[in-house]
């Protein structure tokens, strides 16, 4: 109800029943709205996220602790597989990335594949033989390359050169055995001359990057093959091992 007193302006004609508006009734309270945009406005910026582990230093130290999750870990990772590696810390990286080529979460266990290629040692050698023993190709290959690019050792190599034998692993197993290196040759060599072709091509290729003059003799004097074919894959091995042995010896 409007006050005593209280006269309507000119020209207003409420409806019957219509109580016409108090003037001096009190405002409603403001709300959320109203009171955000009354509060006095903080100074303070908000805090920028945290800085990504970028140096060997903090990697290492991300490392140490915590669980092995993708949010902690994948992208530091994959930074440390660009970082050059530094012999004087090359063990302690090797140490600390062995358990995660078989944790649980797969992108942090692939991209620790990537790292060790780099950083890796002799030391992270019994783990990736024991992925071999798995059925997962996903895994093994992956373990196969990082055996190849850490150099592996004799007991890698003659794992390797028995899954030359494997149809389905011959191609990998071949690649990582190019890029062991000259400890490949011995076993490498047992398969020379095997009855099925694609194999004895493969043992000739990797002979031809990581053979020694050893097997550049036992190949230059051992009997042609009978098939065109294979005695290709021969003469060019011996073609690719008297290139590079000419090269080393200029150097």
């Amino acid at each position: 109800m409007p006050p005593p007193g209280f006269r309507p302006p000119p020209g207003y004609n409420p409806p019957p029943g219509f109580a016409p508006p108090n003037p001096f009734a009190a405002s409603p309270p403001p709300g959320n709205a109203a009171k955000a945009a009354a509060a006095p406005r903080s100074s303070k910026a908000p805090s920028a996220p945290p800085r990504p582990a970028q140096t060997l230093d903090e990697i290492v130290e991300l490392l140490k602790s915590g669980q092995p999750t993708f949010g902690r870990l994948y992208s530091p990772l994959h930074r440390l597989r660009g970082i050059e590696p530094v012999a004087s810390r090359r063990e302690e990286v090797a140490a600390l990335l062995d358990p995660l080529l078989t944790t649980g979460d797969f992108s942090v266990r692939h991209a620790a594949y990537d790292a060790v290629e780099v950083w890796g040692t002799q030391r992270n050698v019994p783990t990736l033989l024991a992925i071999l023993d798995g059925s997962d190709r996903s895994e093994r290959w992956p373990a196969m390359e990082a055996l190849g690019k850490i150099g592996g050792s004799p007991e890698a190599a003659a794992r390797l050169a028995k899954l030359m034998l494997d149809s389905g692993e011959s191609l990998q197993a071949k690649r990582a055995l190019e890029d062991m290196g000259a400890v490949a040759e011995d076993p490498v060599w047992q398969l020379v001359g095997n009855s099925d072709n694609l194999i004895h091509s493969y043992a000739c290729q990797v002979l031809g990057k990581v053979g020694t003059s050893k097997s550049l003799e036992r190949l230059k004097s051992r009997p042609k093959e009978a098939q065109t074919v294979r005695q290709v894959s021969v003469d060019l091995a011996v073609q690719d091992m008297q290139g590079r042995l000419r090269g080393q010896l200029q150097n």
